[in-house]
């Protein structure tokens, strides 16, 4: 498990997060053990070990992201659109997603999943978002940034748009900006024995206490700081956006893949956003690094984090004022349990 630092950015792959599953993935059936999985050697196909070498290493999987060029597949950029997202209250107006193949010398290949910015499909500026804020925070996440690509570079994608949707993306003259994150093959909605649920998440928060022999140590390291930041942006759907992927030292890690519901709505909306608070009050142990960055976290800096390369905000006004409220709430929390736990509350 690689070490944390206090002043690096760690993401759950770049934390190394061990995962207790009991699943099978493709090319035969893990095998728990109490210190480590093991798996059969030809498990791992050449592709999914490239992207799991890129999910492993944080900064080497920023920079492909930062620097790949998409590739030619029989002549033609390799970039789909991976899906339409639509949603009940507005089914005429959905979201453009976008899966695109990128490589490097030197970094290898993998595919990412791009969110270009949109006029009323609000997920990618509220990922951005809660990418910049969770890099900042030290916080569990794939690897992801902005991006932006020439009309070149993604026509084939755009031409598999149905035409009347087309005029959704925002176009910067002869560019488009937006989300940028590495694509999660072999991803599974497990967490050990478990499918990610309201019901079933929850129990795994709550081994994180002092005191309490934690059954899934790594998974209870970084789910910690995890629900820390979703309770920050009021991300409810956590439990159906987290799980696991097979990495090429045969261990299984925890990825989160979707930060979307973080950011949405306004004050009266977070009313009816009740799970996170729930899972966050779970939680009795922290990493002592996050709790003393969100000590000092001010609302300068969070309006400073929540902006694109061009200043522009990415959230509601209202959420910058909101994410220094919440960690004054996290740390408040902390002191009240570090009277009665003391040193115990940090891992």
């Amino acid at each position: 498990m690689a070490a944390r630092t206090g002043t690096s950015v760690i993401v759950v792959v770049a934390a190394s997060v061990l995962l207790a599953a009991a699943g099978a993935f493709a090319g035969g059936p893990i095998r728990v053990t109490e210190a480590r999985l093991t798996r059969p050697a030809t498990g791992l196909t050449p592709s999914d070990a490239t992207f799991a070498d890129l999910a492993a290493h944080f900064k080497k999987g920023v920079a492909l992201l930062q620097q790949g060029r998409i590739v030619l597949k029989s002549g033609k950029p390799d970039i789909i659109v991976s899906r339409l997202r639509t949603y009940r209250t507005n089914p005429d107006d959905p979201g453009v997603i976008f899966r695109v193949h990128l490589a490097k010398p030197g970094l290898g290949s993998a595919y990412a999943v791009f969110k270009p910015f949109q006029r009323s499909y609000r997920d990618g500026y509220r990922e951005l978002a809660a990418c910049k804020l969770a890099r900042y925070l030290g916080v569990p996440q794939p690897a992801c940034l902005e991006r932006t690509f020439t009309r070149k570079e993604v026509q084939a994608g755009v031409d598999l748009v149905p035409r009347k949707y087309r005029g959704l993306l925002l176009w910067d003259g002869n560019t488009i900006h937006g989300y940028l994150r590495l694509w999660a093959f072999k991803f599974r909605r497990r967490i050990g024995r478990l499918t990610p649920s309201r019901e079933q998440l929850l129990p795994i928060a709550a081994e994180i206490r002092a005191g309490r022999a934690c059954d899934r140590p790594q998974i209870c390291h970084d789910l910690s700081d995890l629900l820390v930041i979703d309770y920050l942006i009021a991300n409810n759907d956590r439990q159906f956006n987290v799980g696991s992927i097979l990495l090429p030292n045969h261990t299984v890690q925890l990825f989160a893949i979707d930060w979307g519901d973080g950011f949405s709505g306004g004050p009266k909306a977070l009313r009816n956003k009740v799970w996170y608070r729930k899972a966050f009050r779970a939680v009795h142990r922290f990493h002592k690094p996050l709790v003393d960055r969100l000590r000092t976290l001010t609302v300068a800096q969070v309006d400073a984090l929540l902006r694109d390369s061009k200043g522009r905000l990415l959230v509601k006004p209202f959420y910058v004022r909101h994410v220094v409220a919440a960690a004054k709430q996290v740390v408040a929390r902390v002191d009240e349990l570090h009277k009665a736990l003391g040193a115990r509350v940090y891992w």
